[in-house]
């Protein structure tokens, strides 16, 4: 009887034992968590940093403060580059994009320049664009960038400058400049004259502008032409259409933006001339012309020296002298034509009236001659 007794007892612990055992697969079955252990980089297999299932939370180990769970951190969106696609290859080598207003006030707080070049700074405090005069420690400041097409009125800081309007020395104010040219800037140091920027300054309307070639650290945002858009790339517009022009285009490093408004015409204007003409542009008679436009002029040389010439309201006029006449009509875009021609002696109306006045003088001087002859001789 005892030894049955102490049998069933020893087969009642093996029984507890064996269930004990099974407990953690009845608790996955359940849905319960399970704790079990993976290694941290650079640690051996099994370490025993026990870690929850899916979450990333690693358990404290006996000793240790909890760490706070690590979120993934959400992806950072980055803003396309302007008229390009998000392809970081297709971006400038240099510069950086941003958007307008941070870029001032990060130029602010460092004495607000911004070097958009070796030799060309913005700053954005007095918002003009400053020159080095090679290494003197001068600088000259305009309201223009190096290689700007405007058609407002350009000014310019500095002493011991060259200016240069088409290729002929400048002597006017600078403080404003508002005739249209191409305009080269040079400083003045020592024996040199290093070039220090250039610009173009056109008016309402030009017809000398085949494309605007973006200044450096610029780019071109849009651009149309009558309203409707047309090709460019960011660097450059082509303008080989008549038409009226927008170009809109901004500063990598400082993010402001410009806006170009230019009406393209390369239409030369064109006269009308009648007359007694042969083949040879060759007048006997007084030489009419007409078709002279509002916003067009006159220069009209006599044998190479300039003379003055009545336009009518209606765009009419006449050349009356006899001699050697060259006329050439501008527009307001600085389109010209140039025409020639020779008108002979004639006679008109006043002509033959003056003519038939000197006979009759001539005559009556005859006359007057003959009668004294004869009361001469009576007497």
């Amino acid at each position: 009887m005892t030894k049955i007794w102490k049998t069933g007892l020893v087969c009642l612990l093996a029984a507890l034992l064996l269930l004990g055992a099974a407990q953690p697969v009845l608790a996955a079955d359940s849905g319960e968590d399970i704790v079990k252990t993976e290694s941290e980089p650079g640690q051996g297999e099994g370490s025993g940093i026990p870690i929850l299932p899916g979450s990333g939370t690693v358990l404290p180990q006996p000793g240790q403060e909890p760490q706070p769970s690590q979120e993934p951190q959400p992806s950072q969106e980055i803003t396309p580059f302007p008229g390009t696609d998000d392809n970081p290859n297709d971006w400038p080598s240099s510069g950086s994009w941003s958007q307008g207003g941070d870029s001032e006030s990060s130029a602010a707080s460092s004495g607000g320049k911004v070097w958009l070049s070796d030799s060309m700074a913005y700053d954005s405090l007095t918002h003009d664009y400053s020159y080095p005069v090679g290494d003197s420690g001068v600088e000259v400041h305009a309201n223009v960038a190096n290689g700007m097409i405007v058609n407002t009125p350009v000014r310019i800081d500095g002493n011991a400058l060259l200016v240069y309007r088409d290729g002929e020395l400048y002597e006017g104010d600078l403080s404003a400049i508002q005739d249209p040219g191409e305009y080269v800037i040079m400083g003045q140091t020592g024996n040199q004259t290093p070039r220090l920027f250039t610009f173009t300054l056109v008016g309402p309307t030009a017809g000398n502008v085949y494309a605007y070639n973006m200044p450096q650290g610029m780019i071109i945002t849009a651009a149309t032409r009558e309203g409707e858009p047309i090709y460019f790339d960011r660097y450059s517009v082509p303008m080989q259409e008549d038409g009226l022009y927008r170009v809109e285009y901004e500063c990598l490093a400082t993010g402001i933006a410009y806006t170009l408004e230019l009406t393209v015409d390369r239409t030369a204007p064109e006269l009308s001339f009648s007359g007694a003409i042969d083949s040879h542009n060759r007048v006997h008679s007084a030489l009419a012309f007409s078709g002279v436009q509002k916003d067009e002029s006159l220069r009209v040389l006599l044998d190479g020296s300039p003379v003055d010439v009545t336009v009518n309201s209606d765009g009419s006029g006449e050349l009356l002298q006899s001699g050697n006449y060259v006329i050439t009509a501008f527009d307001a875009a600085g389109n010209s034509s140039v025409y020639t021609y020779t008108v002979l002696i004639y006679f008109n109306a006043s002509s033959l009236v003056f003519f038939a006045l000197v006979i009759l003088a001539i005559a009556a001087v005859v006359i007057y001659v003959l009668i004294k002859r004869k009361r001469l001789q009576i007497g």
